[in-house]
């Protein structure tokens, strides 16, 4: 059973120190925001006994509400404010808790059904043909400037093409400086396209990620 307002020991006072106890008086007295107590001394002057006097104010002030503060999505360096009843911002914080807890199975469950894994293999499909739609059309225009599309490693190359064979390094330097300037310009445009191309491939992963969610 907690102890009775009459039965805490009373605040000893700060022997031999008015001035400190009128200042802690006058400090918590003062009911506006901005305002704390600050004490220092040296060990044994009779700085902690000033603790007891604060809890005895607070025993006859009103139990302050309890602040929370919660994600502000659209600006994250400023966090927002919830005021709570006193007592309730761990029955709030225990509630969210088991909420997440909740949200996640049931995010772990749908994400796992047959027909979730059906609708992401129809879209990764879909995806794909039209990535390939992409490079096939990149191919086209290459081939019908005699430019054969190159897969390696590190990505798509494009390469001169002479009477159906890829042109090697050693052959194009023995061409003539114009003929060469001609490829490169191709190559140039060719390459231009593709990336324009593979720029909107983002956007659609992003499409397809949002239509599994809808």
């Amino acid at each position: 059973m907690p102890p009775q307002p009459n039965s805490l020991p009373r605040p000893r006072s700060l022997s031999g120190q008015p001035r400190a106890v009128e200042a802690i008086r006058f400090g918590i007295g003062i009911q506006h925001e901005g305002y704390n107590l600050f004490a220092l001394g040296r060990n044994g002057v009779g700085e902690a006994t000033a603790h007891p006097l604060l809890a005895s104010q607070s025993r006859a002030e009103p139990t302050p509400d309890d602040w929370c503060y919660v994600n502000n999505f659209s600006q994250t360096h400023q966090p927002r404010t919830l005021r709570l009843a006193a007592g309730q911002a761990a029955v709030f914080a225990q509630t969210i808790k088991n909420w997440v807890a909740d949200l996640q199975s049931s995010l772990m469950a749908a994400l796992s059904s047959e027909e979730h894994q059906r609708q992401r293999t129809t879209l990764q499909q879909q995806l794909a043909q039209r990535e390939g739609q992409v490079l096939e059309e990149v191919k086209r225009q290459a081939k019908a400037q005699n430019i054969a599309v190159i897969h390696t490693p590190q990505g798509v190359a494009f390469a001169p093409l002479r009477h159906g064979e890829v042109v090697g390094p050693d052959e194009f330097m023995k061409m003539e400086p114009a003929e060469q300037e001609a490829i490169e310009q191709v190559v140039k445009t060719l390459q231009q396209t593709l990336q324009e191309m593979l720029r909107q491939m983002p956007q659609w992963h992003l499409e397809a990620e949002q239509a599994l969610q809808n």
